[in-house]
Formats: structure tokens, C-alpha cells, sequence
């Protein structure tokens, strides 16, 4: 698994798990909860884990999938240039407008390996 999807997939995570979100959040019992959630927070660089706590203060998800080249939370469409380059150089990116942390979506049949 590379780093930048190592990275996203536990900024994801740890988003549900902090704002009680999605599955994963009602799955497991308080206890676990504070244990997956330290586990996560100890896998983030720093810099990366305050811009996400930034972000979570004001509710917040830290990270979202772009929907029709656009960020999905606050709608802002995404230079075409800048799209084609998320294509083959897959780094963490920011929203220029809310910054939330942007992602591209997987490809049908190209889901993320997790096993790692």
C-alpha cells in the first residue's frame, strides 16, 4: 500500500471515528473506539494531523473524494490541469478554497488493497 493511500484511508477513519460517523463508529464500543482513534492518530505525519484537527474543530470532515471534478464540500470546480495531474501523481492534495484534503475516486475494479 503506498504511503499517500495509507495515509488517506486513515485520515477517512479516523474522520468517522472522531465525528461518529458511518459503520466502523457505531461497530465498536467506546473503549475501541479510543483505541482505533489513538492507533490512527499515530499513523499521520503532524502537519497532516493538524490541518485535520483544524478541520474536524469545525465539524468537518478532513477528507472527501472529488464528485465531478469538484470538491464536494464546498463545490469549487477543480482546474482541468489539475485534475489530469492527481491522475498520475497520486499526492495528498488540498482544496485551494476550504481545505478540506481531496482525493480521487478508485477506479471501478481498481479498489485500494487494504491487506497491508
Amino acid at each position: 500500500m503506498s504511503t499517500t493511500l495509507r495515509i488517506t484511508t486513515a485520515l477517512r477513519r479516523l474522520g468517522e471515528l472522531e465525528l461518529e460517523r458511518g459503520p466502523l463508529a457505531s461497530a465498536l464500543s467506546p473503549l475501541e473506539k479510543q483505541g482505533e482513534i489513538q492507533r490512527l492518530r499515530g499513523l499521520l505525519p503532524v502537519s497532516i494531523l493538524e490541518h485535520h484537527d483544524r478541520l474536524l474543530q469545525r465539524g468537518h470532515l478532513s477528507i472527501a473524494v472529488v464528485r465531478h471534478g469538484a470538491c464536494p464540500v464546498c463545490r469549487e470546480r477543480l482546474p482541468r490541469t489539475r485534475l489530469a495531474r492527481r491522475q498520475t501523481h497520486p499526492d495528498l492534495d488540498v482544496c485551494d478554497h476550504c481545505g478540506v484534503f481531496l482525493v480521487l475516486p478508485t477506479p471501478v475494479g481498481a479498489e485500494p488493497d487494504h491487506s497491508s
